[in-house]
């Protein structure tokens, strides 16, 4: 069986390296990208992942959501997760409209 693919962009190196070793320890293969410019990169590389995990402040000149919005339309079948420390109504629906799911940082293994 082949393992799912996950590519995980966080601009932080040492959250980047936590979920990486946890993803990577529940059998996902995991690609990393530390920001807007490296994500489309690697979807150069790897069109097809099972998964985009990413940060909602990844990068200066766009946020996460918007990244989420442009890849969807890219990219419709992945499923796309975006870390975030905001916690807001006008996010989960802008969220919600774009078919990602917001997960509040910090988070912990537990908490799956």
């Amino acid at each position: 069986m082949a393992k799912r693919a996950i590519l995980l962009a966080e601009s932080d190196a040492r959250q980047r390296g936590v979920l990486k070793y946890h993803l990577q320890s529940d059998g996902f293969v995991v690609r990393e990208a530390m920001d807007r410019s490296s994500v489309l990169a690697e979807l150069r590389r790897r069109p097809f992942f099972s998964l985009l995990m990413m940060n909602a402040s990844l990068d200066s000149k766009m946020d996460g959501l918007e990244l989420a919005r442009q890849l969807r339309q890219r990219h419709p079948s992945p499923a796309i997760i975006l870390l975030t420390t905001q916690s807001s109504e006008d996010l989960a629906i802008a969220a919600l409209k774009a078919h990602v799911v917001t997960i509040s940082k910090p988070h912990s293994r537990m908490q799956s």
